[in-house]
């Protein structure tokens, strides 16, 4: 049932009839054993494989936080007003290349980023996070725009957690409103 693509590379310009036929039993022989050594990937579990953005960053805090690191979470989100083609990748792909190598930005959907911080504590957190909201007011027209609302938390290595971080970040967020 299934199919296989088998690519012969050779000096040789052609196959004679012989040739094909040894390659032919080859490939034939060879299937039933390529076939029971990769397993095969159902739609449910392609999907079942991609993680939200939220769920991946909570993960990575959660493994910072377990190394006794801070892992501090800004989300950004943006009013509806604002919304424009392409305007929150090329934010996030701004954001990207002021970030040290360890740190993540991400959407979280179509109205919100976010950004992981690895080892950065409270204050470094809330310094960053006015930077990137000063970065985004000098995006070149700034007639009509309006800032992004920001939520900031920061977990501690010793002091417990539940939750989401993305979540306790979004009500940080609506208390600054």
């Amino acid at each position: 049932g299934g199919v296989m693509t088998v690519l012969f590379d050779r000096d040789h310009t052609a196959f004679t009839a012989f040739e094909r036929e040894i390659a032919q039993a080859g490939v034939a022989a060879l299937q039933p054993w390529i076939e029971a050594a990769l397993p095969r990937s159902s739609d449910v579990e392609r999907r079942g494989s991609a993680r939200p953005v939220e769920t991946m960053f909570d993960q990575l805090a959660t493994d910072a936080v377990a190394a006794g690191q801070h892992a501090s979470i800004i989300v950004m989100s943006v009013d509806a007003a604002m919304e424009a083609p392409g305007l929150l990748p090329s934010w996030v792909a701004r954001i990207r290349a002021r970030l040290r190598a360890g740190d993540r930005a991400g959407m979280l959907n179509d109205h919100e980023i976010a950004v992981l911080l690895y080892g950065a504590s409270a204050d470094q957190a809330a310094t960053i996070s006015s930077r990137l909201e000063q970065m985004l007011e000098t995006r070149g027209d700034s007639s009509g725009f309006t800032a992004p609302l920001i939520g900031v938390f920061t977990r501690e290595p010793d002091l417990p957690f539940e939750g989401s971080l993305v979540a306790a970040a979004r009500a940080s967020a609506l208390g600054r409103a």
